[in-house]
């Protein structure tokens, strides 16, 4: 009988919806004192536009939180990201993976082997604008996720894609030690 699967979960961090919350508040304090006729800093239009584009950031910061799916599965059958696929896309499909920075938004483009491609979701023309940007078809956004998670995804992803399938059971069984 073979031992359970092992999987590894990466979730939203509430740190973020916390930090968006944070950032936004001001903005949004500003635009009610100013709508409410307490004070006259801006236009009455530019108010009420800035109350509804920061205003945003309640809903969004409170979907994160309340969100509580697994937004990454690492197994060593493969990995899944909510985001880009429709299921989970086999070690043996991924060619290669690079890092790359955007305004300190980390950020893990996967190069796909083409029989992999059928499984992405999205629009055909963004993946096109997003190769020409430098990146690939499938891109694993980091930021939303714990600074230690970006590092261990990061980390598991560089070894799991070359290791051979009893060498990613070992390499999962010592990560989920870790945790």
């Amino acid at each position: 009988m073979n031992p359970p699967l092992k999987e590894l979960y990466f979730y939203k961090s509430p740190l973020q919806a916390l930090k968006l919350l944070l950032l936004s508040a001001p903005f949004i304090v500003v635009s009610l004192i100013d709508i409410t006729g307490y004070s006259d800093i801006m236009p009455k239009g530019l108010a009420w536009l800035g109350l509804c584009f920061f205003g945003l950031s309640i809903p969004l910061a409170l979907y994160i939180v309340l969100d509580r799916r697994p937004q990454i599965i690492i197994s060593e059958i493969g990995i899944f990201d909510r985001m880009a696929y429709k299921e989970m896309v086999n070690w043996e499909l991924v060619n290669d993976a690079y890092r790359v920075d955007v305004h300190g938004q980390r950020i893990i483009c996967i190069v796909l082997d083409e029989r992999a491609i059928p499984l992405l979701k999205g629009n055909k023309n963004l993946k096109n604008i997003s190769k020409a940007m430098g990146f690939q078809e499938v891109n694993l956004s980091l930021g939303h996720l714990k600074n230690r998670d970006q590092d261990k995804v990061e980390w598991l992803i560089g070894r799991l894609m070359h290791a051979n399938p009893s060498e990613r059971k070992t390499l999962m069984i010592d990560s989920t030690a870790k945790t």
